[in-house]
């Protein structure tokens, strides 16, 4: 059997290496050429997926911030018309608002008719514009629960009694009495709680005659007041 040297192995099988090289078939190298061109296409294209990827993370980032203040406009602007339909119910339940007077005399009456009604011409207050300074009537814009209160003052040595009405009904009666003492005057007052339809007419009127004597002290010492307590 031939024995060959180490180097003479190495430079067989080298030949032999290039040999089997240049034998390849020119097929088979352009197949090589064309895979290492698609692993380059493929290195390309994972780039750019990633970019894409990344442009699409922002765009739906953006898009999400976006979505958000408009679902924050919209939180907003449904909390304003809560708001205001929470203010519409509330005055809806409070009715017509305030309504109260107070009204006083600014000069004497002298001589009184029977049931002649006194006015109250001097007015303080009157929200509501529901008493009438020309005639002393209070006329209730709504139906409700109404308070009333009246003060009157006799003239020097006078008495009489007073009623305060409603629809021309008596409700309740005060009497001033200065008689029998010279130069001295009195006061009386009546309160009432009433429950009022809506044009009801509350007023202060004078008893008959044979109840009476001189006339009420103005100068702002008698007075007539009312206010709504609770509408219907």
């Amino acid at each position: 059997m031939a024995k060959y040297e180490p180097d003479e192995v190495e430079y067989s099988c080298s030949g032999q290496r290039d040999v089997l090289i240049e034998n390849l078939p020119k097929s088979f190298m352009a197949l090589v050429d064309k895979l290492t061109e698609q692993d380059k296409k493929i290195k390309e294209l994972t780039k750019r997926q990633e970019h894409v990827i990344v442009d699409n993370t922002l765009l739906t980032d953006l898009k999400k911030s976006e979505l958000i203040k408009e679902v924050d406009y919209l939180k907003s602007m449904v909390s304003t018309l809560e708001r205001r339909v929470t203010l519409l119910e509330e005055k809806q339940q409070a009715g017509p608002g305030a309504v109260a007077f107070f009204a006083t005399l600014s000069d004497d009456i002298g001589h009184l008719h029977d049931r002649q009604r006194l006015v109250f011409d001097n007015v303080i207050t009157n929200t509501g514009d529901a008493y009438n300074e020309h005639n002393g009537s209070f006329v209730a814009p709504v139906a409700g629960l109404y308070v009333f209160s009246t003060t009157l003052m006799s003239n020097k040595g006078g008495y009489g009694d007073f009623r305060l009405i409603r629809n021309g009904n008596v409700i309740c009666v005060i009497y001033p009495d200065a008689g029998g003492t010279s130069g001295s005057y009195d006061m009386a007052t009546c309160s009432s709680v009433l429950h009022l339809k809506k044009n009801d007419d509350v007023a202060i009127e004078s008893g008959i005659n044979k109840f009476k004597r001189g006339g009420v002290n103005g100068k702002h010492y008698s007075n007539f007041s009312g206010f709504l307590l609770k509408a219907d």
